[in-house]
């Protein structure tokens, strides 16, 4: 039996915030209070409506504002660890630093300062009857449409352009992607 399941999300908390400065003062962008909740859980829960059971969680900017928020370090009886970026390591260096604790299972990647209600279950299950390391999920609209996707073979042939070989159908990147554990050992 195959699983399709993914238990560990690492979700990324470690951005500046620079364009909600008045509100990021004093706290990471996801923490930003959106009626009354950080933002932060509302990745939270839409993952844990996916399966998802543990977070890992990245922190720079104002990073003693998590311990405030999530002092059991916990959320929803899920756990959560932190991993304290002194330098921020921005996305591939932020998934590098969280190998030891990602595990050996693939684990999506998930920002923390979004709302979407994305059919991850379906992606999950993609991964895995793909066989992909890395499994992006795409929007059709909505923002910069910058990833050429080779839609008869499933695979992303560039991303804005750089390889010049983004000619096809284009399609906007949501920031949530299913990485598998061999990626991470790959990133210098």
């Amino acid at each position: 039996m195959t699983t399709t399941t993914i238990e560990r999300a690492f979700v990324l908390g470690a951005g500046l915030g620079t364009r909600l400065r008045a509100l990021t003062a004093t706290r990471p962008k996801p923490l930003v209070p959106v009626c009354q909740k950080p933002l932060i859980s509302y990745a939270f829960d839409h993952l844990a409506a996916h399966g998802v059971t543990e977070y890992i969680v990245n922190t720079h900017h104002r990073a003693e504002a998590y311990a405030q928020v999530f002092p059991e370090r916990s959320y929803r009886d899920r756990p959560i660890q932190f991993r304290h970026e002194e330098d921020i390591l921005d996305t591939a260096g932020g998934i590098r630093n969280v190998e030891d604790l990602v595990g050996n299972a693939p684990f999506a990647v998930y920002n923390g300062d979004i709302f979407t209600d994305l059919p991850l279950s379906a992606a999950f299950a993609h991964h895995f009857s793909a066989g992909n390391e890395v499994t992006m999920i795409l929007r059709s609209a909505g923002g910069p449409l910058q990833v050429a996707l080779d839609e008869d073979k499933g695979r992303v042939t560039d991303i804005g352009n750089r390889l010049g070989t983004g000619s096809g159908k284009k399609f906007l990147f949501s920031g949530t992607y299913v990485v598998s554990p061999e990626f991470p050992r790959r990133i210098p």
